[in-house]
């Protein structure tokens, strides 16, 4: 997974394709990796606020 830092403007890169800890739910992991394969190349909010909204810049 790749993302670009605002504070850097830098790439960051993080890999995610490591076995999971013993004490992983796997069948969410599975799920996590079925929805990152599906994504668009559009704006995707991973934090929100209480409300459900995006986060602020």
């Amino acid at each position: 997974m790749t993302f670009r830092q605002q504070k850097t403007d830098a790439d960051v890169l993080t890999a995610i394709d490591r076995a999971p800890p013993p004490f992983a739910d796997t069948e969410a992991l599975d799920y996590l990796t079925e929805c990152l394969r599906v994504q668009n190349e559009h704006h995707m909010t991973w934090l929100t606020t209480i409300h459900g909204k995006s986060r602020s810049k």
